[in-house]
């Protein structure tokens, strides 16, 4: 998990995630989103705290490259413009 935790310091450092890291960003959070939330019986106290901190850094970072979580959909996507 720390190798997770230093990439995403390098993303959030960065300004402006590529199409790649945001895609890849994307998924890992729809992966940790079950761990997160428990789902699995299988998960540990440590794994769910693990999947949230990672969760919470990739929403840090899709947030500020322009995207929006939908609650309806449950997916993350550009924001709308607006004005």
């Amino acid at each position: 998990m720390l190798k997770f935790a230093v990439m995403f310091g390098c993303l959030l450092a960065a300004s402006g995630a590529s199409a790649a890291d945001v895609e890849a960003l994307k998924e890992r959070y729809y992966a940790d989103r079950p761990v997160c939330r428990s789902i699995e019986e299988t998960t540990s106290d440590e794994q769910a705290m693990a999947a949230c901190a990672s969760m919470e850094t990739i929403a840090k970072v899709l947030t500020a490259d322009g995207y929006c979580w939908d609650n309806a959909e449950l997916i993350w996507d550009e924001c709308p413009m607006t004005n």
